[in-house]
């Protein structure tokens, strides 16, 4: 892992690709990033390995249990490249 970026940045991106019908999806997201901001952890805390994870966690309660399909709408894979984007920056 190089330099991941904040999990805050990298959201506001992946939120930029899930479309607004994903109301369950968006709504588990901004409340991951709100708790997140909520503990006032330090900059650094927001870059480390265990809150990508679990930030990864909730997008997959909403994805489909096995690797993506071509048949899969393109947000899901937009949703995965920039994720991968983010933590492998």
């Amino acid at each position: 892992m190089a330099n991941p970026v904040s999990i805050i940045d990298a959201h506001s991106e992946i939120i930029k690709v899930i479309p607004e019908k994903q109301k369950a999806l968006l709504c588990d997201l901004q409340i991951f990033i709100n708790n997140l901001q909520n503990e006032k952890r330090r900059p650094k805390y927001l870059t480390e390995k265990h809150v990508y994870v679990s930030y990864l966690n909730v997008l997959l309660e909403h994805l489909p249990r096995r690797p993506l399909t071509n048949s899969d709408p393109n947000w899901m894979w937009d949703c995965q490249e920039v994720f991968s984007k983010s933590f492998n920056n």
